[in-house]
């Protein structure tokens, strides 16, 4: 018998839905938390970060510090990379051998799942898996490795840091065109590689001729493009009238601080006139 495979990979994680957090997964019916589900690897982001990159930060902060820029040190680069728009802390591959109705058995299934995951970080040196979540709970045996792309010896910022494009070009991985990314091309590997373990196994692998389009055309890519630039548009603007309401708090704040000021002054200068008034009545006397 022939499967399918698939590896799918992108940015969005869900951390505790992989490590079936019971206050998670009790809403989501598809899961059947009696089948078998385990946990090979799992270090919280935040963790990871600091085993990563606080060398690297604290020589850039001593860097600034000298340079005179104590205002450029990074506190948290976790939460620096967290809270920009336009890079992902973690990335994540989803892993699958076979479809709901026709996989493998599933000791065969989790063999090999299990050798892709051993092998990771010796073939992809610079995507430092940090999870790696075995589910046979959802109808087709699959694993979730979370990783973090680590480039070194970077010229602008700190010399290691995350960056996905970086990190592929440092295993030999460079774009060649919109339909041979760099990114493209390291998916497909990581598709072969699977391939080439299940075939150890003694499974058939197959190639539907209607499958997942790694490669979209010229007119989807520029659509998808212009979608991401107006989404970052968006995001600016969103950051301008954020600031613009801040600033017209903070006049509304002096505005009525100065009212506040000038009904004090008002007040004082009455009571000055009617004392005087006063005083004046008591020499006429």
């Amino acid at each position: 018998m022939a499967y399918t495979i698939s590896t799918h990979n992108g940015s969005r994680v869900a951390r505790q839905h992989n490590l079936r957090n019971i206050k998670v997964v009790s809403k989501e019916e598809h899961i059947d938390m009696e089948r078998p589900h385990e946990t090979w690897l799992d270090i919280r982001p935040q963790d990871a970060y600091r085993q990563l990159f606080d060398d690297a930060r604290r020589q850039y902060n001593d860097e600034q510090i000298s340079k005179g820029h104590p205002e450029r040190t990074i506190e948290d680069y976790y939460i620096k990379i967290r809270e920009d728009k336009k890079k992902h802390p973690v990335y994540e591959m989803i892993i699958q051998i076979g479809s709901y109705d026709n996989h493998p058995d599933i000791i065969t299934a989790r063999q090999i799942l299990k050798e892709f995951c051993e092998t990771w970080n010796q073939r992809n040196p610079n995507m430092v898996m940090i999870g790696a979540y075995y589910h046979d709970d959802e109808g087709t045996p699959h694993v979730h490795i979370d990783y973090i792309p680590v480039a070194y010896n970077m010229e602008r910022g700190m010399e290691c840091q995350t960056a996905l494009v970086k990190a592929l070009n440092q295993m030999g991985y460079a774009t060649k065109g919109i339909h041979d990314t760099a990114q493209i091309q390291w998916e497909r590997a990581q598709n072969y590689e699977l391939e080439r373990i299940c075939r150890e196994h003694g499974l058939t692998i197959e190639h539907p001729e209607i499958e997942y389009k790694q490669h979209m055309d010229i007119s989807r890519y520029r659509t998808l493009k212009q979608i991401e630039e107006l989404k970052d548009q968006k995001g600016q603007l969103e950051d301008i009238v954020n600031d613009l309401i801040k600033q017209n708090n903070d006049l509304i704040d002096k505005i009525e601080r100065l009212e506040l000021g000038v009904s004090e002054v008002a007040h004082e200068i009455v009571n000055n006139e009617t004392m005087q008034a006063r005083y004046d009545i008591d020499r006429t006397r």
